[in-house]
This record gives structure tokens, C-alpha cells and sequence, in this order.
């Protein structure tokens, strides 16, 4: 595979112009993402996990810029957003139902235009409550890494 060099106007959002070169096999997804997977079923939330970022960083950058970085070893982060018992029994609150979609669009890095659309029917409020109420809360393992320029 071909190295290639960083270029002199890099930003922050020009990853998103590299095509996708690699996708990992994610089973039973709809376990991990259920909200996001009943909303936008053509959805791919997380399809690079650091070891997958690291590697290819690694393998096409030049040896001159791999030397200016740093990488960090990564952590794995369990959010819990847990329902009080009266919330479960008396009907959601709209604060967990809030909470909850605020968490699973970030988390799972949502584009702002189809968060927009959703939220303009109570069909993902809907959603939101079934598996809070299935589940007794909801949680979301995250990933942390960082790659820090010497």
C-alpha cells in the first residue's frame, strides 16, 4: 500500500475525504446500537475501532511524520444511563428520553441532518422509551484513544 504524505492544508474534517479502505465484521450490532439501528438502519456507527485507526495510520504515513506522534494507550468507557424505578412504572420522563437520545446521537457520531429529521416525529421518542424500558436504562461502551504530536 502506497504511504501517503500529510497535506500542507490539513484540517480537522479532512479525513472525510479518504475512502474507506477497510470495514470490520460487527456481530449482532443491533445488540450495541439498537436505537440508532431502528432509526437508520443503513447506519454504521463505529466503523474503525482505534487498533483499526493506529494500524492504518501507521502503515501510510511517512516515517518522518510517525516520529512527531505519539500514541496513547486507549481506554474503554461504560456510560450507564439508568432510569429511576418511578420512571420506569409511571412512563418515562421526558428528561431520560432527552438524555438518552443526546447520548446514543453522540456517542454514535449521528450526522446533524438526520438527527434533525427524526426529531421532527415522536417516532424516535417511541423508540427511546421501548428499550429503556426493555432494558431498565441504557448503556453504550465507548472507546477513548489519543494521538498526541510530540
Amino acid at each position: 500500500m502506497e504511504k501517503r504524505k500529510l497535506k500542507e492544508n490539513w484540517n480537522l474534517n479532512s479525513w472525510k475525504n479518504f475512502e474507506i479502505l477497510q470495514q470490520p465484521n460487527w456481530p449482532h450490532i443491533s445488540q450495541y446500537n439498537q436505537i440508532i439501528q431502528k432509526l437508520w438502519p443503513e447506519e454504521n456507527p463505529f466503523s474503525s475501532l482505534s487498533k483499526d485507526i493506529i494500524k492504518y495510520i501507521k502503515s501510510n504515513l511517512d516515517e518522518y511524520f510517525l516520529k512527531q506522534l505519539s500514541f496513547k494507550k486507549k481506554q474503554q468507557i461504560r456510560c450507564n444511563l439508568r432510569a429511576l424505578p418511578n420512571e420506569i412504572k409511571g412512563g418515562i420522563s421526558t428528561s431520560i428520553i432527552f438524555s438518552a437520545w443526546n447520548v446514543a446521537v453522540y456517542v454514535n457520531q449521528i450526522d446533524e441532518t438526520k438527527i434533525l429529521r427524526a426529531q421532527k416525529s415522536v417516532h424516535y421518542e417511541n423508540i427511546i422509551s421501548e428499550i429503556i424500558n426493555r432494558y431498565k436504562g441504557l448503556y453504550f461502551n465507548n472507546e477513548l484513544f489519543v494521538i498526541e504530536k510530540k
